[in-house]
């Protein structure tokens, strides 16, 4: 019978776990050491590649792709070209040094040269870090770098090759439908009637043209004399061309009895007016794409601005009276308008200026008649009047923008609120502000202004820009207040009318 030793069996497998437990040290930091070493390896290619791409850019010819800048001066594209090969993230903007010199000599700078000439390098250095990923092998962490120059390279200029012992640098050629360039008509040929050099034939079948016709050209005969004649069968509808033209050869047109090419198309286009800071004038400005003129001026305007006393094109004045409102019919100077912006000033006899101006333009040369309009408010408000809180017997506050540059003089307020109740239930109006200004109520008996009051207040303004109005009851909580404010003009006669209740007051 045959014994198994089994303390014998697990003897050996001690003995394995031993062996394997010391070599795997040995073993892991092998295999460590191999990926380190690989990947250190890797960033090293990764940066020698960045700067040899970099320096490949910046020396290359022509604009970078926005057409910006040269290459060699696009110091984001040189970078940029960097940065593509860096797959693993080790390269920064600031890792990447560009330089520039003449060449032999160890001159740098970081600001591109203002021109590239022969012998001018760029060079770019470009580095970054290996970090070992554990620290048990015996590689420290260090800084991998490469640099690359290149000479930069410029366009340059290939001159047409000269042919045989004609011409020289700098002189003309004559015959620009051959090869090489020709200070003078070759030997044995001849301009034909395009101007080219073309053989002499010897024979030349209209000696009444310019140049040598070896053939008629189209639309010709021949008359009795042997000369070159249009074609009497064919009615001529270009006299002023050679050959009888039946119909006038595309693009040309016929004008005046000749053909010739087309006018260019009339665009005008215009931009919207603008009100000066004062709001005595606006300035509209059209823009033409050929010379044109102006034919007349229709406008349209509110009767509170006056008269329309100027409008000038390009400062020249083309009224010697002024206008009534509301409308104007105004002819045109004559004077030619270029190609380009042509400003339209329009200035009236009082001020500010307020409500709908419609222009309309009409011009020569069939362009398109233009219009324009313009709705002012000089003075603006911001919104609703609010009502007076359950809890405060003041009103407000309510703002006005004043958007010229001048005092406004105010010539008349009227305010109302209650909706119109019985005056045992509504309360007094007791006091406002507005601005710097302050009303309180006079010695009247109750109940004379309780549903609204009309003040005409003695020298008061609106100042220019923001001005708040508050208004104070004899009770709480009012509401339904409306304001309406007369703005004096210039003229001391017309007004122009701020409403809380007109919404586009309130932009």
């Amino acid at each position: 019978m045959k014994h198994m030793n089994i303390n014998n069996k697990r003897s050996n497998r001690a003995q394995s776990m031993v062996e394997f437990a010391l070599v795997l040290p040995i073993l892991m930091m092998l295999v460590f050491g191999l990926l380190e070493v690989g990947r250190m390896v890797f960033i090293y290619m990764t940066i020698t590649t960045a700067s040899r791409e970099a320096v490949r850019y910046g020396s290359a010819t022509g604009e970078n792709a926005l057409e910006s800048s040269l290459r060699y001066a696009d110091c984001i594209g040189i970078r940029s070209a960097a940065q593509k090969v860096d797959f693993l993230g080790v390269i920064d903007d600031s890792n990447i040094v560009i330089t520039y010199d003449s060449g032999g000599g160890c001159q740098s700078g970081l600001t591109p040269p203002t021109s590239a000439t022969m012998g001018d390098r760029i060079n770019v250095s470009v580095s970054g870090d290996f970090i070992p990923i554990v620290s048990i092998i015996p590689l420290t962490e260090r800084t991998l770098s490469s640099s690359n120059s290149h000479t930069l390279m410029g366009s340059v200029p290939v001159p047409k090759p000269w042919v045989g012992t004609n011409g020289g640098a700098g002189e003309t050629d004559v015959c620009p439908n051959i090869l090489g360039v020709q200070a003078a008509i070759p030997s044995g040929m001849v301009f034909d009637v395009d101007g080219n050099c073309v053989a002499d034939t010897g024979t030349d079948v209209c000696p009444n043209l310019a140049g040598v016709q070896s053939t008629i050209p189209s639309g010709m005969v021949f008359d009795v004399d042997g000369t070159c004649i249009n074609d009497p069968a064919i009615p001529d509808v270009c006299p002023n061309i050679i050959g009888s033209q039946a119909t006038p050869p595309p693009p040309l047109i016929i004008v005046d009895g000749n053909c010739v090419n087309p006018p260019p198309a009339c665009v005008i286009t215009t931009i919207p007016p603008q009100v000066d800071s004062f709001y005595t004038k606006f300035t509209w400005v059209i823009e033409n794409s050929i010379t044109t003129k102006v034919d007349n001026i229709s406008l349209t305007w509110p009767a509170g601005s006056g008269n329309l006393d100027q409008i000038t094109i390009d400062g020249v004045n083309l009224l010697s009276i002024g206008y009534p409102a509301p409308t104007a019919n105004i002819p045109g100077n004559g004077a030619p308008l270029a190609p380009g912006s042509h400003p339209f000033i329009f200035e009236f006899s009082n001020d500010p200026l307020a409500g709908l101006f419609q222009i309309s333009t009409s011009f020569t040369n069939e362009c398109t008649p233009v219009g324009g309009a313009i709705i002012l408010y000089p003075v603006t408000h911001s919104g609703p009047f609010p009502d007076a809180l359950n809890t405060s017997y003041t009103a407000g506050p309510w703002t006005l923008n004043n958007h010229t540059s001048s005092n406004l003089s105010i010539s008349n307020i009227n305010i109302t609120w209650g909706g119109g109740k019985s005056c045992i239930t509504q309360p007094n109006l007791t006091g406002f502000t507005l601005g710097g200004n302050v009303w309180t109520e006079e010695s009247q008996p109750n109940n004379t202004y309780c549903n609204g009051k009309n003040i005409t207040p003695v020298s008061w303004t609106l100042d220019p820009g923001l001005s708040n109005m508050s208004l104070t009851f004899s009770k709480k909580g009012v509401t339904g207040i409306t304001v309406e404010i007369s703005i004096l003009g210039s003229d001391g006669i017309n007004s122009y009318y701020v409403e809380s209740t007109n919404p586009l007051q309130n932009p």
